[in-house]
């Protein structure tokens, strides 16, 4: 199943950005289609939540905030946490 994570992050310039993973390598073409402006796709293995915090480190960002579109596992959940970043809850049915 394929899950999506986006990032908001801070660059050095204080600048704001949202980088966009997902749990293939690249974003899919329609994916890719609904990025809004300041939103940045990235690319790596594994599970969303590491892609999105990867680029954000190789870009030397400060990540501020992570969310998914699908309940996140424990390693994910604890990695964001050790990078500074707050979990932005799935929301179940809609709650």
């Amino acid at each position: 199943m394929l899950t999506t994570a986006v990032a908001d992050v801070i660059n050095s310039d204080g600048t704001q950005e949202r980088l966009v993973g997902s749990s293939r390598r690249t974003l899919n073409p329609a994916q890719r289609a609904a990025l809004k402006p300041g939103e940045i796709p990235v690319a790596g293995s594994g599970h969303a939540e590491i892609t999105v915090l990867n680029a954000a480190k190789l870009r030397s960002q400060v990540v501020k905030a992570v969310a998914a579109s699908r309940p996140m596992c424990a390693q994910c959940r604890k990695a964001i946490e050790v990078a500074g970043g707050k979990v932005i809850e799935h929301e179940k049915n809609g709650q």
